[in-house]
């Protein structure tokens, strides 16, 4: 059966149950003998061992299925085949022409993977534990650091790339066939392989190092940290950034150790088809660099303050139940039934200072209200929004994983969950529960209690989300070191 074109999620099951079907999709297609075929060539061509590759290809067709519609994109239709043609030899032509000869070895106790100018700052104390580090990205930053600008499809071995050149060659017009075979275009899936290997293998032959970390779990990679060991390192590590979600974000992670906020804050569920070794609480890197190492910049306070999570610019990578939408935005409405019953309340939505992508629909909500839209205060972002949240009086969020940040703190922070569906983000962890509001009655009794009533609200175990952030790089160095 062609699952790559018919294959489309039940959206009446349960959330775990879609999950389920989707990774067992995943797995089934990978199996599929057309598939099998062109694993056993990329094999001959990389020399990468099967279950490498085998990962990295439900890594690809994992990345390319809409979790929102529930079915994968149109990405492997016939007709796109001419010009997945012309993107792989665009693609070739752009490594040939700008592939150059390496260097000679350099070598580093930690090498950091994927950096944007956002996590720079967050690696300040974590790098101050090592001789030698290198930082990897593909946008130009200025920084004190040692950086590498390792743009997409540039600056590739000239040896490796030309001693693979009829092979990649060869490859390509057999993927062209059986594209035509199958009635299914698989060149995407091709160099992605292709081009990971190029790329990761000319990047590892003259920068070795002991250690390969990733700050930004979005982007994961089996080829990556295989050649990375093979050309000599030694342990590789992920560092939670977010929530566990069902959704793109978590599935089919390949490392050997994920730092995670707290004992609980993710749970390694078998069925996501994750490749983890050992996942080790240190509580949040973030915490520790904007809070505990930070001037305490005073700010705007509310009396209410609900904290943006960005949820905009993700929606196609989570896997949503179908009341989803009308969900999320419910718990603006509360926000605003609220202001209108109590009228001397102070009540912002917070959102993250880089903000991209502006929802309208959010702004009409709150449009001729009382509730207040800041995306950048007085404070220059320089505690982010951890200064607006301990000196608000109620703090609640969507899916945030400051929320388990605060609760460290021993600050109270309610998830707002209309209905108590929001499974994307809550699954089947009981801990939540207790945070989490599924009625606008138990919202303003909450307000009440911790506004007017100055209750204290007891948190017994913080550890279960976040640990104390006093110290997390150093914990980090010190597991690293002795995995």
């Amino acid at each position: 059966m062609n699952l790559l074109s018919t294959y489309k999620v039940d959206k009446e099951k349960k959330l775990f149950n879609q999950i389920q079907d989707i990774t067992n999709a995943i797995e089934n297609i990978s199996k599929e003998k057309y598939l099998f075929t062109l694993k056993k060539k990329l094999i001959l061509i990389t020399n990468l061992p099967e279950n490498v590759i085998d990962r990295e290809i439900k890594l690809f067709l994992s990345l390319k299925f809409n979790f929102d519609s529930g079915e994968f994109r149109n990405f492997f239709e016939l007709k796109k085949l001419i010009t997945a043609s012309i993107s792989f030899f665009g693609k070739l032509f752009y490594i040939v022409l700008f592939s150059k000869k390496k260097n000679k070895k350099r070598n580093f106790d930690v090498i950091v993977d994927d950096i944007t100018s956002a996590e720079i700052p967050l690696l300040r104390s974590l790098l101050e534990n090592f001789k030698s580090h290198l930082l990897i990205g593909n946008e130009k930053i200025k920084t004190q650091y040692n950086y590498l600008k390792n743009p997409s499809l540039k600056y590739y071995d000239k040896n490796l790339v030309l001693s693979l050149l009829f092979s990649i060659i060869t490859i390509f017009f057999y993927s062209l066939k059986i594209s035509i075979q199958n009635k299914k275009n698989i060149l995407p899936l091709t160099s992605f392989i292709l081009f990971r290997f190029l790329k990761y293998q000319s990047l590892f032959i003259d920068n070795i190092s002991k250690y390969l970390i990733q700050t930004r779990p979005t982007m994961r990679s089996s080829i990556r940290n295989y050649l990375f060991k093979k050309n000599g390192g030694k342990t590789t590590a992920c560092i939670q950034k977010s929530l566990k979600v069902y959704g793109s974000w978590d599935l089919f992670h390949d490392t050997d150790i994920l730092f995670s906020h707290g004992k609980g804050s993710f749970l390694n569920d078998n069925f996501l088809g994750n490749e983890i070794k050992k996942i080790i609480p240190v509580g949040s890197l973030s915490l520790e660099q904007y809070w505990s190492k930070k001037a305490k910049v005073k700010t705007l306070n509310f009396d209410v303050v609900n904290l943006g999570c960005n949820i905009l610019s993700n929606f196609e990578d989570i896997l949503k139940d179908k009341n989803f939408k009308n969900e999320y935005y419910e718990q603006f409405n509360w926000l605003v039934k609220l202001s209108k019953k109590f009228t001397q309340l102070k009540i912002g939505i917070k959102h993250h200072a880089n903000l991209k992508l502006h929802d309208e629909k959010e702004i009409k909500i709150i449009k001729n209200s009382r509730v207040e839209r800041i995306v950048k205060d007085n404070s220059k972002d320089i505690n982010r929004s951890y200064n607006i949240a301990i000196q608000s009086k109620f703090v609640c969020t969507w899916c945030s994983i400051t929320a388990y940040e605060l609760l460290s703190l021993g600050k109270p922070c309610f998830f707002l969950d209309p209905n108590g569906t929001n499974e994307s983000f809550f699954q089947k962890d009981k801990a939540n529960d207790s945070w989490r509001i599924k009625t606008y009655e138990e919202f303003e009794k909450r307000v009440v209690q911790l506004v007017y009533e100055n209750k204290i609200i007891k948190i017994n175990n913080s550890d279960y989300f976040c640990l104390d952030s006093k110290n997390v790089s150093n914990k980090i160095t010190h597991e690293l070191i002795n995995f």
